[in-house]
């Protein structure tokens, strides 16, 4: 998910550019997550003039597809790193495929993060899906 700050009413404005992990919860499912806050340094000549969310859900089932247009609920729980500006797409790739083992791994082992999956905001966005699912169907 790819998404500029202005759909957030100001609430990314004091946070400040980098990686972090967190949990979010998607048709009614919570999911450990890693997310960048920024203005994607990396592709000169398409930074972004607007700081722009980007998450990625670990362990999002492939078979599932993209989850564009659909209501996603975010919780930071930990900064990890700053924002960088990388060599192509090839270092991009790996630090996003390092930052989200070190998200899996500190949400998963550190009982404070761990116990955040259950937090309120989490657990209201799950109910909340789950019966915009039942009355889609």
């Amino acid at each position: 998910a790819n998404l500029p700050a202005s759909f957030f009413s100001g609430q990314l404005a004091d946070v400040a550019a980098g990686v972090y992990s967190g949990w979010a919860a998607l048709n009614g499912v919570v999911y450990a997550a890693v997310a960048n806050v920024g203005f994607s340094p990396t592709f000169v000549g398409s930074e972004n003039q607007e700081k722009i969310l980007e998450a990625h859900l670990i362990d999002y089932p492939d078979d599932q597809g993209d989850f564009y247009g659909q209501e996603l609920s975010l919780l930071f729980v930990a900064w990890q790193r700053p924002e960088l500006k990388f060599g192509g797409l090839a270092e991009l790739s790996a630090a996003i495929t390092k930052d989200a083992k070190d998200a899996r791994s500190a949400l998963m082992s550190k009982p404070l993060m761990a116990k955040l999956q259950k937090h309120p905001m989490l657990l209201d966005a799950v109910e909340s899906q789950r019966e915009s699912t039942e009355w889609r169907r």
